[in-house]
Protein backbone atom coordinates (compact mmCIF):
# COMPACT_ATOMS: atom_id res chain seq x y z
CA UNK A 1 0.00 0.00 0.00
CA UNK A 2 3.04 2.58 0.26
CA UNK A 3 3.44 2.39 -2.93
CA UNK A 4 -0.10 3.26 -4.03
CA UNK A 5 0.75 6.55 -1.36
CA UNK A 6 3.81 7.31 -2.59
CA UNK A 7 2.61 7.30 -6.16
CA UNK A 8 -0.40 9.27 -5.78
CA UNK A 9 1.49 11.65 -3.17
CA UNK A 10 4.37 12.28 -6.54
CA UNK A 11 1.73 13.07 -9.44
CA UNK A 12 -0.30 15.24 -6.57
CA UNK A 13 2.47 17.51 -5.93
CA UNK A 14 3.81 17.52 -9.50
CA UNK A 15 0.31 18.59 -10.58
CA UNK A 16 -0.53 21.64 -8.13
CA UNK A 17 2.93 22.92 -7.68
CA UNK A 18 3.05 23.70 -12.04
CA UNK A 19 0.08 26.22 -12.23
CA UNK A 20 -3.21 27.13 -10.66
CA UNK A 21 -6.70 25.11 -10.88
CA UNK A 22 -8.26 25.85 -14.18
CA UNK A 23 -10.57 24.89 -16.37
CA UNK A 24 -10.74 21.24 -17.38
CA UNK A 25 -12.64 18.95 -20.15
CA UNK A 26 -13.97 15.40 -19.28
CA UNK A 27 -10.97 14.23 -17.12
CA UNK A 28 -12.78 11.59 -16.13
CA UNK A 29 -12.72 10.40 -19.39
CA UNK A 30 -9.60 9.67 -19.72
CA UNK A 31 -8.97 6.43 -18.18
CA UNK A 32 -12.00 4.93 -19.96
CA UNK A 33 -9.74 3.46 -22.79
CA UNK A 34 -12.67 1.20 -23.89
CA UNK A 35 -14.39 3.92 -25.31
CA UNK A 36 -12.93 5.01 -28.71
CA UNK A 37 -13.17 8.95 -28.12
CA UNK A 38 -10.32 8.24 -25.11
CA UNK A 39 -7.59 8.43 -27.92
CA UNK A 40 -8.77 12.45 -28.54
CA UNK A 41 -6.84 12.52 -24.79
CA UNK A 42 -4.41 9.75 -25.56
CA UNK A 43 -3.61 8.71 -28.83
CA UNK A 44 -2.02 5.54 -27.52
CA UNK A 45 -4.74 3.77 -26.78
CA UNK A 46 -5.75 0.88 -27.89
CA UNK A 47 -9.60 -0.71 -28.38
CA UNK A 48 -10.37 -4.38 -27.89
CA UNK A 49 -12.73 -4.48 -31.33
CA UNK A 50 -11.35 -4.72 -34.60
CA UNK A 51 -13.66 -2.13 -36.20
CA UNK A 52 -15.72 1.03 -34.54
CA UNK A 53 -17.53 3.55 -36.04
CA UNK A 54 -19.17 6.76 -35.19
CA UNK A 55 -21.19 10.08 -36.97
CA UNK A 56 -23.30 10.99 -38.92
CA UNK A 57 -25.86 9.09 -38.82
CA UNK A 58 -25.36 7.89 -35.77
CA UNK A 59 -25.95 9.70 -32.40
CA UNK A 60 -22.43 11.73 -32.76
CA UNK A 61 -20.22 11.80 -29.91
CA UNK A 62 -20.63 15.30 -28.79
CA UNK A 63 -18.68 17.27 -26.12
CA UNK A 64 -20.01 20.51 -24.57
CA UNK A 65 -18.48 22.43 -21.37
CA UNK A 66 -18.66 25.98 -20.09
CA UNK A 67 -16.80 26.91 -17.09
CA UNK A 68 -14.83 29.99 -15.09
CA UNK A 69 -12.03 29.92 -12.39
CA UNK A 70 -14.01 32.57 -10.52
CA UNK A 71 -17.16 32.50 -8.96
CA UNK A 72 -20.58 30.70 -9.03
CA UNK A 73 -23.69 31.63 -9.78
CA UNK A 74 -24.37 31.72 -5.79
CA UNK A 75 -21.59 33.82 -5.17
CA UNK A 76 -23.31 36.64 -7.20
CA UNK A 77 -26.98 35.99 -6.16
CA UNK A 78 -28.22 34.99 -3.18
CA UNK A 79 -30.82 35.22 0.04
CA UNK A 80 -30.31 38.69 1.73
CA UNK A 81 -30.02 38.68 5.71
CA UNK A 82 -32.17 41.23 7.68
CA UNK A 83 -34.61 43.42 5.84
CA UNK A 84 -33.49 42.01 2.40
CA UNK A 85 -34.08 38.65 4.23
CA UNK A 86 -37.41 37.62 1.76
CA UNK A 87 -35.45 38.61 -0.88
CA UNK A 88 -32.43 37.56 -3.48
CA UNK A 89 -29.92 40.63 -3.91
CA UNK A 90 -26.41 40.63 -5.74
CA UNK A 91 -23.10 41.10 -4.43
CA UNK A 92 -23.06 44.86 -5.04
CA UNK A 93 -25.86 45.04 -3.29
CA UNK A 94 -23.85 46.44 -0.22
CA UNK A 95 -20.48 48.02 -0.35
CA UNK A 96 -19.02 45.52 2.21
CA UNK A 97 -20.77 42.46 0.18
CA UNK A 98 -19.46 44.24 -3.39
CA UNK A 99 -15.73 44.26 -1.50
CA UNK A 100 -15.80 40.71 -0.79
CA UNK A 101 -17.17 39.50 -4.13
CA UNK A 102 -13.78 41.88 -5.52
CA UNK A 103 -11.68 40.21 -3.10
CA UNK A 104 -12.46 36.69 -4.36
CA UNK A 105 -11.47 37.31 -7.71
CA UNK A 106 -8.64 36.24 -9.38
CA UNK A 107 -6.35 38.43 -10.86
CA UNK A 108 -7.24 37.14 -14.28
CA UNK A 109 -10.51 35.94 -14.06
CA UNK A 110 -11.68 33.61 -17.44
CA UNK A 111 -14.62 32.30 -18.50
CA UNK A 112 -14.59 29.03 -21.26
CA UNK A 113 -17.06 27.47 -23.56
CA UNK A 114 -16.43 24.89 -26.07
CA UNK A 115 -18.25 22.23 -28.42
CA UNK A 116 -16.83 19.16 -29.86
CA UNK A 117 -18.72 17.32 -32.65
CA UNK A 118 -17.49 14.03 -33.67
CA UNK A 119 -18.75 13.86 -37.59
CA UNK A 120 -16.96 11.14 -38.35
CA UNK A 121 -14.84 8.25 -36.67
CA UNK A 122 -13.26 5.20 -37.77
CA UNK A 123 -10.87 3.14 -35.88
CA UNK A 124 -9.70 -0.57 -37.50
CA UNK A 125 -7.25 -2.85 -35.36
CA UNK A 126 -4.68 -4.89 -37.02
CA UNK A 127 -2.09 -7.06 -34.54
CA UNK A 128 -0.17 -4.71 -32.81
CA UNK A 129 -1.92 -1.78 -34.32
CA UNK A 130 -4.61 0.61 -34.44
CA UNK A 131 -5.35 2.80 -36.71
CA UNK A 132 -8.13 5.78 -36.68
CA UNK A 133 -9.26 8.45 -38.96
CA UNK A 134 -11.81 11.25 -37.84
CA UNK A 135 -13.36 14.69 -38.61
CA UNK A 136 -14.67 16.97 -35.90
CA UNK A 137 -16.03 20.04 -35.95
CA UNK A 138 -14.56 22.02 -32.91
CA UNK A 139 -15.56 25.38 -31.51
CA UNK A 140 -13.66 27.22 -28.33
CA UNK A 141 -14.12 30.44 -26.79
CA UNK A 142 -12.48 32.27 -23.75
CA UNK A 143 -13.03 36.04 -22.39
CA UNK A 144 -10.67 37.78 -19.51
CA UNK A 145 -10.95 40.49 -17.35
CA UNK A 146 -8.64 41.54 -14.36
CA UNK A 147 -9.28 41.93 -10.78
CA UNK A 148 -8.23 45.56 -10.94
CA UNK A 149 -10.97 46.28 -13.60
CA UNK A 150 -13.73 45.42 -11.45
CA UNK A 151 -12.36 46.97 -8.62
CA UNK A 152 -12.14 50.45 -10.53
CA UNK A 153 -16.05 50.16 -11.62
CA UNK A 154 -16.77 49.75 -8.18
CA UNK A 155 -14.42 52.32 -5.86
CA UNK A 156 -13.00 54.56 -9.17
CA UNK A 157 -9.58 55.36 -8.99
CA UNK A 158 -8.98 57.35 -5.64
CA UNK A 159 -9.31 54.67 -2.65
CA UNK A 160 -6.47 51.42 -2.78
CA UNK A 161 -5.63 52.10 -6.67
CA UNK A 162 -4.44 55.24 -6.12
CA UNK A 163 -0.26 55.36 -6.82
CA UNK A 164 -1.05 51.38 -7.95
CA UNK A 165 -0.56 50.09 -11.73
CA UNK A 166 -4.09 49.42 -12.54
CA UNK A 167 -4.35 46.38 -14.33
CA UNK A 168 -6.98 47.07 -17.39
CA UNK A 169 -5.44 44.30 -19.70
CA UNK A 170 -5.95 40.45 -19.54
CA UNK A 171 -9.90 42.21 -21.32
CA UNK A 172 -9.90 40.27 -24.49
CA UNK A 173 -11.87 37.65 -26.13
CA UNK A 174 -10.49 34.81 -27.86
CA UNK A 175 -12.70 32.74 -30.43
CA UNK A 176 -11.79 30.11 -32.50
CA UNK A 177 -13.99 27.78 -35.08
CA UNK A 178 -12.15 24.84 -37.09
CA UNK A 179 -12.52 21.82 -38.88
CA UNK A 180 -10.17 18.84 -37.74
CA UNK A 181 -9.20 15.68 -39.69
CA UNK A 182 -7.21 13.39 -37.32
CA UNK A 183 -5.21 10.34 -38.64
CA UNK A 184 -3.86 8.54 -35.98
CA UNK A 185 -1.78 4.89 -34.94
CA UNK A 186 -1.06 3.53 -32.14
CA UNK A 187 1.57 0.50 -31.86
CA UNK A 188 2.24 -1.88 -28.59
CA UNK A 189 5.97 -2.35 -28.30
CA UNK A 190 6.12 -4.69 -25.96
CA UNK A 191 3.94 -6.19 -23.35
CA UNK A 192 4.69 -3.49 -21.22
CA UNK A 193 5.08 -0.21 -23.57
CA UNK A 194 2.21 1.48 -26.68
CA UNK A 195 3.22 4.06 -28.07
CA UNK A 196 0.67 6.61 -30.77
CA UNK A 197 0.26 9.58 -32.24
CA UNK A 198 -2.37 11.28 -33.90
CA UNK A 199 -1.42 14.03 -36.77
CA UNK A 200 -3.96 16.62 -37.54
CA UNK A 201 -5.03 18.96 -40.62
CA UNK A 202 -6.85 22.05 -39.72
CA UNK A 203 -8.97 24.13 -41.66
CA UNK A 204 -9.68 27.53 -39.70
CA UNK A 205 -13.45 28.89 -40.12
CA UNK A 206 -13.58 32.22 -38.04
CA UNK A 207 -10.92 33.32 -35.51
CA UNK A 208 -10.80 36.20 -33.03
CA UNK A 209 -8.09 36.61 -30.62
CA UNK A 210 -6.38 38.81 -28.35
CA UNK A 211 -2.88 38.41 -28.53
CA UNK A 212 -1.52 41.25 -26.62
CA UNK A 213 -3.70 42.95 -24.09
CA UNK A 214 -1.40 45.31 -21.44
CA UNK A 215 -3.42 48.34 -20.37
CA UNK A 216 -2.26 50.07 -17.40
CA UNK A 217 -3.58 53.04 -15.59
CA UNK A 218 -1.82 54.75 -13.00
CA UNK A 219 -3.47 58.00 -10.91
CA UNK A 220 -0.52 59.87 -9.12
CA UNK A 221 -1.58 60.49 -5.20
CA UNK A 222 0.36 63.89 -5.80
CA UNK A 223 -0.93 65.80 -8.52
CA UNK A 224 -3.43 63.33 -9.54
CA UNK A 225 -1.84 63.07 -13.45
CA UNK A 226 -3.11 60.29 -14.62
CA UNK A 227 -0.33 57.91 -16.92
CA UNK A 228 -1.47 55.29 -19.07
CA UNK A 229 0.32 52.44 -21.14
CA UNK A 230 -0.86 50.53 -23.77
CA UNK A 231 0.26 47.08 -25.85
CA UNK A 232 -3.04 45.62 -27.43
CA UNK A 233 -2.64 43.35 -30.46
CA UNK A 234 -6.12 42.14 -31.91
CA UNK A 235 -6.03 39.70 -34.82
CA UNK A 236 -9.93 38.19 -36.74
CA UNK A 237 -10.53 36.36 -39.70
CA UNK A 238 -14.04 35.63 -41.11
CA UNK A 239 -15.22 34.68 -44.14
CA UNK A 240 -18.11 37.41 -44.60
CA UNK A 241 -16.38 40.66 -45.06
CA UNK A 242 -13.37 42.12 -45.81
CA UNK A 243 -11.73 45.10 -43.97
CA UNK A 244 -10.14 47.81 -46.47
CA UNK A 245 -9.44 50.26 -44.66
CA UNK A 246 -8.94 51.41 -41.16
CA UNK A 247 -7.96 55.40 -40.12
CA UNK A 248 -8.71 58.50 -38.55
CA UNK A 249 -9.29 61.41 -40.73
CA UNK A 250 -7.33 64.74 -38.77
CA UNK A 251 -8.94 67.16 -41.49
CA UNK A 252 -12.50 66.05 -41.54
CA UNK A 253 -12.27 65.00 -37.55
CA UNK A 254 -13.85 60.98 -38.66
CA UNK A 255 -12.80 57.60 -38.34
CA UNK A 256 -13.07 56.24 -41.97
CA UNK A 257 -13.86 52.70 -42.00
CA UNK A 258 -14.64 50.89 -45.25
CA UNK A 259 -15.06 47.09 -46.09
CA UNK A 260 -16.36 44.96 -48.36
CA UNK A 261 -19.51 43.21 -47.77
CA UNK A 262 -20.39 40.05 -49.54
CA UNK A 263 -24.05 40.41 -49.31
CA UNK A 264 -24.76 38.08 -52.77
CA UNK A 265 -22.89 34.92 -50.86
CA UNK A 266 -24.40 32.35 -48.55
CA UNK A 267 -22.91 33.08 -45.12
CA UNK A 268 -23.56 29.33 -44.17
CA UNK A 269 -21.63 27.79 -47.37
CA UNK A 270 -19.14 29.92 -47.22
CA UNK A 271 -18.09 29.03 -43.66
CA UNK A 272 -18.53 25.48 -44.30
CA UNK A 273 -16.64 25.43 -47.35
CA UNK A 274 -13.74 28.06 -46.53
CA UNK A 275 -10.65 26.12 -46.46
CA UNK A 276 -8.37 28.91 -46.93
CA UNK A 277 -6.98 29.17 -43.31
CA UNK A 278 -4.91 25.76 -43.18
CA UNK A 279 -2.92 24.81 -39.96
CA UNK A 280 -1.34 21.73 -38.53
CA UNK A 281 -1.36 19.96 -35.29
CA UNK A 282 -0.27 16.54 -33.75
CA UNK A 283 -1.08 14.86 -30.14
CA UNK A 284 1.11 12.18 -28.60
CA UNK A 285 0.95 9.64 -25.74
CA UNK A 286 2.00 6.59 -24.47
CA UNK A 287 1.17 3.97 -22.14
CA UNK A 288 3.59 2.25 -19.90
CA UNK A 289 2.83 -1.04 -17.57
CA UNK A 290 5.07 -1.42 -14.84
CA UNK A 291 3.28 -4.65 -13.45
CA UNK A 292 0.12 -6.09 -12.83
CA UNK A 293 -0.79 -3.47 -10.48
CA UNK A 294 1.23 -0.20 -11.88
CA UNK A 295 -0.09 1.20 -15.17
CA UNK A 296 1.44 4.90 -16.35
CA UNK A 297 0.40 7.24 -18.97
CA UNK A 298 1.49 10.50 -20.38
CA UNK A 299 0.33 12.48 -23.35
CA UNK A 300 0.33 15.78 -25.40
CA UNK A 301 -2.76 16.65 -27.34
CA UNK A 302 -3.26 19.88 -29.12
CA UNK A 303 0.03 20.80 -30.48
CA UNK A 304 -0.41 22.96 -33.49
CA UNK A 305 -0.93 26.10 -35.46
CA UNK A 306 -3.94 27.08 -38.06
CA UNK A 307 -2.51 30.14 -40.36
CA UNK A 308 -5.32 32.52 -41.27
CA UNK A 309 -5.18 34.09 -44.65
CA UNK A 310 -9.25 35.21 -44.90
CA UNK A 311 -9.82 38.26 -44.56
CA UNK A 312 -7.41 39.03 -42.29
CA UNK A 313 -7.02 42.14 -39.88
CA UNK A 314 -4.77 43.30 -36.90
CA UNK A 315 -5.04 46.25 -34.99
CA UNK A 316 -2.35 47.22 -32.57
CA UNK A 317 -1.87 49.77 -30.04
CA UNK A 318 1.33 50.88 -28.82
CA UNK A 319 2.28 53.63 -26.80
CA UNK A 320 2.17 55.81 -23.41
CA UNK A 321 0.11 59.20 -22.64
CA UNK A 322 0.19 61.34 -19.34
CA UNK A 323 -2.85 63.55 -18.50
CA UNK A 324 -2.16 66.19 -15.85
CA UNK A 325 -5.40 68.06 -16.38
CA UNK A 326 -6.98 70.69 -18.95
CA UNK A 327 -5.44 74.05 -19.10
CA UNK A 328 -9.13 75.60 -18.60
CA UNK A 329 -7.37 79.51 -19.55
CA UNK A 330 -8.11 79.61 -23.00
CA UNK A 331 -11.88 78.68 -22.52
CA UNK A 332 -12.26 82.59 -20.80
CA UNK A 333 -10.71 83.60 -24.30
CA UNK A 334 -13.18 85.31 -26.50
CA UNK A 335 -11.36 84.00 -29.60
CA UNK A 336 -12.70 80.89 -30.53
CA UNK A 337 -9.73 79.80 -32.77
CA UNK A 338 -7.56 79.21 -29.65
CA UNK A 339 -10.42 77.16 -27.76
CA UNK A 340 -10.42 75.56 -30.47
CA UNK A 341 -6.88 74.95 -31.31
CA UNK A 342 -6.26 73.67 -27.53
CA UNK A 343 -9.10 71.65 -27.56
CA UNK A 344 -7.88 69.87 -31.06
CA UNK A 345 -4.20 69.63 -30.08
CA UNK A 346 -5.59 67.59 -26.36
CA UNK A 347 -7.61 64.91 -29.06
CA UNK A 348 -5.00 64.85 -31.39
CA UNK A 349 -2.40 63.91 -28.37
CA UNK A 350 -4.42 61.09 -27.26
CA UNK A 351 -5.66 59.65 -30.78
CA UNK A 352 -2.37 59.62 -32.01
CA UNK A 353 -1.17 57.51 -29.52
CA UNK A 354 -3.87 54.95 -29.26
CA UNK A 355 -5.82 55.06 -32.56
CA UNK A 356 -5.70 51.66 -33.74
CA UNK A 357 -2.93 50.52 -36.27
CA UNK A 358 -4.61 48.90 -38.95
CA UNK A 359 -2.80 45.98 -41.22
CA UNK A 360 -4.51 42.97 -43.67
CA UNK A 361 -1.89 40.72 -43.44
CA UNK A 362 -1.97 36.72 -42.82
CA UNK A 363 -1.25 35.56 -39.13
CA UNK A 364 -0.78 32.49 -36.92
CA UNK A 365 -2.65 31.76 -33.99
CA UNK A 366 -2.08 28.70 -31.86
CA UNK A 367 -4.22 25.94 -30.03
CA UNK A 368 -3.91 25.18 -26.87
CA UNK A 369 -1.65 22.46 -25.88
CA UNK A 370 -2.96 20.47 -23.38
CA UNK A 371 -0.46 18.19 -20.84
CA UNK A 372 -2.04 14.70 -19.14
CA UNK A 373 -0.26 12.30 -16.63
CA UNK A 374 -1.46 9.78 -14.40
CA UNK A 375 -1.16 6.64 -13.19
CA UNK A 376 -3.37 3.73 -12.40
CA UNK A 377 -3.18 0.42 -9.51
CA UNK A 378 -5.34 -2.55 -10.23
CA UNK A 379 -7.22 -3.10 -6.81
CA UNK A 380 -8.52 -6.98 -8.08
CA UNK A 381 -9.12 -7.68 -11.46
CA UNK A 382 -12.81 -5.48 -11.60
CA UNK A 383 -11.52 -2.27 -9.51
CA UNK A 384 -8.61 -0.17 -10.05
CA UNK A 385 -8.04 3.86 -8.83
CA UNK A 386 -6.22 6.45 -10.80
CA UNK A 387 -4.81 9.95 -10.34
CA UNK A 388 -4.76 12.16 -13.52
CA UNK A 389 -2.50 15.77 -13.62
CA UNK A 390 -3.84 17.64 -16.70
CA UNK A 391 -2.08 21.24 -17.61
CA UNK A 392 -3.09 23.97 -20.03
CA UNK A 393 -1.06 26.24 -21.47
CA UNK A 394 -3.37 29.61 -22.49
CA UNK A 395 -1.44 33.25 -23.19
CA UNK A 396 1.55 32.70 -21.74
CA UNK A 397 0.55 31.18 -18.87
CA UNK A 398 0.28 27.16 -17.43
CA UNK A 399 -3.03 26.16 -15.62
CA UNK A 400 -3.35 22.51 -14.04
CA UNK A 401 -5.94 20.50 -12.02
CA UNK A 402 -5.51 17.26 -10.07
CA UNK A 403 -8.70 14.38 -11.04
CA UNK A 404 -8.98 10.81 -8.86
CA UNK A 405 -10.85 8.39 -10.55
CA UNK A 406 -11.79 4.72 -9.41
CA UNK A 407 -13.01 2.65 -12.31
CA UNK A 408 -14.59 -0.56 -12.65
CA UNK A 409 -16.24 -3.04 -14.89
CA UNK A 410 -19.14 -4.59 -13.42
CA UNK A 411 -20.30 -6.26 -16.38
CA UNK A 412 -18.76 -6.87 -19.73
CA UNK A 413 -21.33 -4.76 -21.27
CA UNK A 414 -21.34 -2.49 -18.58
CA UNK A 415 -18.30 -0.47 -16.49
CA UNK A 416 -18.22 3.23 -14.69
CA UNK A 417 -15.79 5.57 -13.37
CA UNK A 418 -16.40 7.92 -10.74
CA UNK A 419 -14.23 11.31 -10.42
CA UNK A 420 -13.22 13.81 -7.52
CA UNK A 421 -11.33 16.73 -9.60
CA UNK A 422 -9.73 19.89 -8.59
CA UNK A 423 -10.45 22.68 -11.24
CA UNK A 424 -11.23 25.83 -11.10
CA UNK A 425 -10.20 26.76 -8.19
CA UNK A 426 -13.17 24.90 -6.93
CA UNK A 427 -12.89 21.49 -5.06
CA UNK A 428 -16.82 20.36 -5.59
CA UNK A 429 -16.55 18.46 -8.54
CA UNK A 430 -17.51 14.80 -8.73
CA UNK A 431 -18.08 13.20 -12.56
CA UNK A 432 -19.05 9.99 -13.61
CA UNK A 433 -19.10 7.62 -16.75
CA UNK A 434 -21.08 5.42 -17.74
CA UNK A 435 -20.42 3.01 -20.53
CA UNK A 436 -22.75 -0.16 -21.57
CA UNK A 437 -22.71 -2.25 -24.58
CA UNK A 438 -25.98 -3.61 -26.29
CA UNK A 439 -25.10 -5.94 -29.09
CA UNK A 440 -22.57 -3.70 -31.68
CA UNK A 441 -23.92 -0.31 -30.25
CA UNK A 442 -21.55 1.16 -27.74
CA UNK A 443 -23.45 3.74 -25.00
CA UNK A 444 -21.55 6.14 -23.39
CA UNK A 445 -22.13 9.28 -21.24
CA UNK A 446 -19.08 11.21 -19.13
CA UNK A 447 -19.04 14.36 -16.93
CA UNK A 448 -16.27 15.73 -14.89
CA UNK A 449 -19.52 17.41 -12.74
CA UNK A 450 -22.67 16.07 -12.03
CA UNK A 451 -23.40 18.81 -9.66
CA UNK A 452 -23.94 20.51 -12.40
CA UNK A 453 -27.75 19.43 -12.02
CA UNK A 454 -27.64 22.66 -9.00
CA UNK A 455 -25.92 25.17 -11.33
CA UNK A 456 -26.10 27.55 -8.51
CA UNK A 457 -23.09 25.81 -6.69
CA UNK A 458 -20.58 24.98 -9.41
CA UNK A 459 -18.47 26.37 -11.90
CA UNK A 460 -17.90 23.82 -14.35
CA UNK A 461 -20.52 21.74 -16.84
CA UNK A 462 -19.23 19.87 -19.33
CA UNK A 463 -20.54 16.24 -20.69
CA UNK A 464 -19.79 13.92 -23.67
CA UNK A 465 -21.74 11.26 -25.11
CA UNK A 466 -22.19 8.94 -28.42
CA UNK A 467 -22.97 5.73 -29.62
CA UNK A 468 -20.10 3.64 -31.57
CA UNK A 469 -21.03 0.83 -33.15
CA UNK A 470 -18.14 -2.02 -32.74
CA UNK A 471 -17.65 -4.90 -35.08
CA UNK A 472 -15.04 -7.88 -34.23
CA UNK A 473 -15.03 -7.58 -30.64
CA UNK A 474 -13.25 -10.05 -28.35
CA UNK A 475 -15.27 -12.86 -27.10
CA UNK A 476 -13.36 -13.35 -23.90
CA UNK A 477 -12.43 -9.11 -22.43
CA UNK A 478 -9.86 -8.18 -19.75
CA UNK A 479 -12.04 -7.76 -16.59
CA UNK A 480 -10.60 -4.31 -15.78
CA UNK A 481 -11.57 -0.92 -17.73
CA UNK A 482 -7.81 -0.45 -18.25
CA UNK A 483 -6.04 -2.14 -20.84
Amino acid sequence: MKQIYKSIAIILILTITVGKSYAQVNNTLYYMSKIPQAKYMNPAYQNDCKLHINGFLLFSSTHFSYDNNFMSLDDFIYQGSGSMSDSLVTAFHSLEDGQKFVEGLRPVNFIRTELDINLLSVGYKYKDYDFSFAIRERFEARASFSQDLVQLLTEGNGKSLIDKDVQLGNFGVTATHFREYDLGVSKKINSKITVGATVKLLFGKENLWTKTNDLTWNTNSQDFAYNFNADIDLRMSQPLYEIEKFEYDYVNDSLIFEDSTYSDLDPIKDVVLNNSNVGFGIDLGAVYKYNDKFTFYASVADLGYIKWKTNTATFQINGQYTYDGFDIQPLFSENDSIIEENTSNTTDSVINIFMPQFNGDPYNSYLTPKIFLGGTYNINEKINIGVLGRGEFFQNKFYSSVTITGNTNFKKWFSATMSYSIMNNSFNNLGIGLMARAGFAQFYIVTDNVLAAFPQSTRTVNYRAGINLLFGCKEKQDNTIIE
